[in-house]
């Protein structure tokens, strides 16, 4: 008869559905949110679905690779990179590629010249010489770096100077591997 008991409890347990109790050690208060617009209320890990999405300020951290070699770390500097999607902050493919990134997703991209800084470009544009530190000698195939391009000199007339300017990433495949640190 004790054995029928038992037997009729343990089968009780398994079709009411018997689970281990809780281990509050394992939870991380901080990860949960009250969520009082259910019926009967409970918890929910709600940011942990948010996806980024246009106009969302985020935080990342980013490896820059090109040709195989490590251009750029934000890890290096151990401090993420934060920017606001779409706004034009960053190179379009870099942009486009956090959203739908949630807190904690990596991916790595790789971006092609369209994407990034364009590809390399022939136009020539007529500057005067004052942009030019006074005193120097401009002459044809001098490369200046004005901070952001690669300023090369392809005609000198008089205060008339032709010059070629890209960005020194021109024209390459750039590959990112990137982490989402945060949506602020």
């Amino acid at each position: 008869m004790n054995k029928l008991i038992f037997v009729l409890i343990i089968s009780t347990l398994l079709v009411l559905g018997c689970t281990a109790p809780l281990d509050t050690n394992s939870i991380d208060s901080n990860s949960l949110v009250n969520d009082t617009n259910t019926s009967g209320g409970g918890f929910s890990n709600l940011e942990a679905f948010r996806k980024v999405k246009a106009g969302d300020n985020v935080s990342v951290h980013y490896i820059l690779t090109v040709d195989g070699q490590k251009v750029e770390s934000s890890y290096d500097r151990d401090e993420p990179l934060d920017f606001i999607v779409g706004a034009g902050q960053r190179i379009s493919g870099f942009d486009g590629a956090v959203v739908g990134m949630k807190v904690g997703d990596k991916k790595t991209v790789t971006l092609i010249p369209e994407d990034a800084y364009g590809e390399v470009s022939n136009e020539v544009v007529y500057v005067g010489n004052d942009l030019f530190e006074e005193g120097t000698d401009l002459n044809v195939g001098m490369i200046f770096y004005n901070g952001k391009y690669n300023v090369e000199i392809v005609s000198v007339e008089d205060n008339n100077i032709g010059v070629i300017a890209n960005h020194p990433m021109a024209g390459k495949s750039l590959v990112f591997d990137i982490e989402l640190v945060k949506i602020n």
